[in-house]
């Protein structure tokens, strides 16, 4: 590449960032984020504090996007110049020229994100809630977040064809109709620029339906492309504290947020909440809204105690300002109840939601799109407290109420029926398959085959397969989403990180322990490079890794990644979290392999103890450590005292479960072989002989659980008996 040559592709771009950054003295990224963080203190430099991680990532040799937003890239390349400077390092033209760069980085940017698809962003973080939020109320309640009539244009504006654009968008909002109200959005920015020109109000009006929908159509990166420069657009025409103006910087952040840039979106939640509380007050609408999208960000980031903090210093300033039955307060409870959740607080979290669900009730339909996100949320928490029937019970009045309301293919039905395939998984797993095939199909149908939301609801298809039809099937779906993601979110983007996590599990069900420890350490790597060392995510992974590495280097490896594990979520949670008792779970039978089961026995115990008092003694993760109790007990005791365990467990998985559930059927033979042990072969052989009919009947006479539970039959009966 000649001196003064534009480069010619991502590649060439990223060689001469990291020849700008040897030519400097090859700083440290550490001490670059440092810098740019001392700068954007001075507001006389147009700087952007900005992460260690994206100033490496910039430099990676990859033929991917430099970002979607020039501002952070220009920042990252002042601190570079700052460093050169500060050291007299001469810098070879033209890479001490800020235009040169900038035309380059555009030239590149124009390229390869054209209209209709979404830049790649390679360093992407984690977004703080999934895709699919469609029926999130805007935070002020009105059409698409912002008040047209107050602005002087939209539905009651001149001239009226335009404004019967503006009805016709909120209309395909209202059914549900991404698609529609995107592609009216775009109709109406051309003609509005035609007729009213580029800088009128209701072009920039327009500009802003398009990008707001295409965050549902095509990407949040593909918005957020489109949103940074309406922003400059709207700063320059309309002035900085003109609404519009506010409300796009809101916008940008928001998807900042959702495109996995947390670094960039707190800081951008920040500037807006600083100068916006400076002008208007704290409890301006936009300055509440982005105190909100702020807790939302430090959710994505793991600091779930601050996030729950944060949210309960909004709700009465929502509740003042929208008022207590405003769906945006409706949305900010919902969220505070969903972040006590998350602190290992479900019980608390579910009786606000219940609390929750009966107001906004009474003074909405309960097919209203807010009264259906907040059911949808207590069904989900109704699941995590472990009533398991009555969540799916919930799901699916949820999924009807949306449907006969809403239509059968609007974005919230398909969110419901999505998260009841979840909640049926385990115990109605053809269900689940079904409902999974048909919201991939609707989704890809509405949305396109690449959308984030097609790709969710396939990647649950991949984890039912799994469980029907084995890991191979479940492999090849899980490679073809893993595919789509990486192409179009980028390798670190939350979802990319959770399929390569699953991905992991499936190569090691398929007996590749090796292949899959080495992919979970490169999981756990990116997750803690991205996320950092006590994310949740972060933990999840660590903990996984554990367990698979038990089976590849022995039992001290697994206690001494367990062992990593808990001190870290010492620092991460509260006492007695749910995330940590199964660490403590997991530390118990490490050490049982190593020391024996007497010593398991108290760990296990006081496992169990806590798990009810926190969770329940009907919750999936109690039921398994009891069951673990009773096998350790009648390993280190008298086998009779772990009778009573195995029959309490067997009754609560028969009841919630099912009979045919592996659970329930690993738990029945268990508790015949401890009866054989204690009472002896002739008071078991009817327990015996219910447990190999239950194989049998559902699992198959050829499953291999079912030949193991024959062998052991024939062992202690003879092959007659079978």
């Amino acid at each position: 590449m000649t001196e003064a040559r534009m480069p010619q592709s991502w590649t060439e771009f990223r060689a001469s960032l990291r020849r700008l950054r040897a030519m400097a003295g090859d700083p440290t990224f550490r001490s670059l984020a440092e810098s740019s963080e001392r700068s954007a203190e001075n507001p006389s430099v147009p700087m952007r504090p900005f992460s260690h991680s994206t100033a490496q990532n910039y430099m990676d040799n990859r033929n991917t996007p430099v970002g979607t937003q020039w501002d952070p890239v220009r920042s990252v390349l002042i601190c570079l110049l700052c460093h050169a400077r500060q050291g007299e390092l001469p810098v070879e033209p033209p890479l001490d020229d800020m235009v040169w760069w900038e035309r380059g980085w555009q030239s590149l940017v124009d390229g390869s994100a054209p209209r209709g698809r979404s830049p790649r962003r390679p360093d992407a973080s984690v977004a703080a809630e999934p895709f699919g939020a469609w029926d999130r109320t805007p935070p002020d309640g009105s059409l698409l977040g912002v008040p047209w009539a107050e602005l002087g244009f939209g539905p009651t504006a001149e001239p009226a064809h335009l404004a019967k654009l503006f009805v016709i968008i909120g209309l395909a909002e209202e059914v549900g109709a991404p698609q529609l109200a995107c592609t009216s959005a775009e109709l109406l920015e051309r003609w509005a620029r035609a007729e009213l020109g580029p800088n009128h109000a209701t072009s920039l009006a327009a500009r802003y339906a398009v990008a707001f929908f295409a965050q549902h159509v095509r990407s949040p990166a593909a918005a957020l492309h489109l949103t940074g420069k309406l922003l400059d657009d709207c700063a320059r025409v309309l002035g900085e504290e003109h609404p519009m103006t506010r409300r796009v910087g809101l916008l940008r952040a928001e998807l900042t947020w959702r495109c996995g840039w947390l670094q960039d979106a707190r800081a951008e939640y920040a500037r807006l909440i600083r100068t916006g509380s400076a002008r208007h007050g704290p409890r301006d609408r936009i300055v509440l809204s982005a105190r909100r999208g702020g807790a939302m960000v430090a959710k994505a980031r793991g600091d779930w105690f601050s996030a729950r903090d944060l949210l309960a210093d909004l709700v009465p300033d929502f509740r003042a300002v929208f008022g207590a039955d405003d769906a945006a307060t409706f949305e900010t409870e919902r969220a505070y109840a969903l972040a006590i959740g998350d602190t290992g607080e479900v019980q608390p979290a579910r009786e606000s939601l219940v609390e929750l669900v009966e107001r906004a009730t009474r003074g909405m339909r309960p097919d209203h799109p807010t009264v259906l996100a907040l059911r949808r949320s207590l069904a989900a928490l109704t699941w995590a407290v472990g009533d398991e029937a009555e969540a799916v019970r919930l799901a699916e009045a949820v999924a009807a109420d949306g449907a006969r309301a809403l239509g059968a293919e609007h974005p919230s039905t398909l969110e419901s029926l999505h998260l009841l395939a979840v909640l049926c998984t385990d115990t109605e797993p053809e269900q689940a398959r079904r409902l999974f095939l048909d919201v991939a199909e609707a989704r890809e149908h509405n949305l396109g085959r690449d959308h984030p939301d097609t790709l969710s609801a396939r990647h649950g298809l991949a984890l039912v397969l799994n469980w029907l039809e084995g890991p191979a099937p479940a492999l090849r779906l899980l490679d073809e989403v893993l595919e789509r993601q990486r192409r179009v979110l980028g390798s670190d983007h939350p979802s990319t990180l959770g399929t390569r996590h699953n991905r992991c599990l499936v190569v090691h069900e398929l007996g590749d322990v090796e292949a899959a420890v080495s992919a979970l350490e490169r999981v756990h790597e990116d997750r803690e490079r991205v996320l950092g060392v006590a994310h949740p995510s972060t933990l999840a992974t660590l903990h996984r890794l554990a367990m698979s590495s038990w089976q590849l280097e022995g039992p001290e490896a697994a206690r001494a990644r367990l062992e990593d594990v808990l001190a870290r979520q010492e620092l991460a949670f509260e006492h007695d979290h749910p995330a940590a008792l199964e660490t403590w779970h997991a530390l118990a039978m490490v050490v049982r392999a190593l020391e024996g089961p007497s010593v398991a026995l108290p760990i296990l115990a006081r496992v169990l103890d806590r798990q009810r008092a926190t969770l329940g003694s009907d919750h999936r993760a109690t039921l398994q450590t009891m069951h673990n109790l009773a096998v350790v007990t009648d390993e280190s005791l008298d086998p009779r005292e772990s009778l009573p365990l195995y029959e309490e467990v067997l009754g609560r998985q028969q009841r919630l479960l099912g009979a045919g559930h592996p659970d329930t059927l690993r738990t029945a033979l268990n508790l015949a072989l401890a009866t054989a042990g204690a009472r002896g072969l002739a008071a078991a052989r009817a327990l015996f002989v219910r447990a190999l009919d239950l194989h049998r009947i559902h699992l198959g006479a050829s499953d291999p659980g079912t030949l193991h539970a024959q062998r052991v039959f024939v062992e202690r009966y003879g092959s007659e008996s079978a």
